[in-house]
């Protein structure tokens, strides 16, 4: 199986954050992160009905970088994100 890729956008980004991630089984539950770059969780879903596809409000977040992480119990893929209001 290849490996997992997200793909984000806009980047920077203000109110949502648009992603498309490929190559998880979607039967499994997913979790999606996003945590500062200090490793703390700023933002935190786990999924149980996965779509490639999704959505998140990150109005409420501080300007600044990020990483986006969606994990499954055996595969995992991750993407800088900026913020920017």
């Amino acid at each position: 199986m290849t490996n997992p890729t997200i793909h984000h956008f806009p980047n920077p980004t203000n109110q949502q954050l648009g992603a498309n991630s490929r190559n998880f089984d979607l039967q499994q539950n997913i979790r999606i992160r996003l945590s500062d770059l200090f490793g703390r969780t700023i933002l935190h879903q786990e999924v149980s009905n996965f779509s490639p596809s999704f959505q998140l409000d990150i109005s409420g977040i501080e300007e600044g970088f990020y990483l986006l992480s969606v994990e499954s119990d055996n595969r995992k893929a991750s993407s800088k994100v900026v913020i920017d209001h």
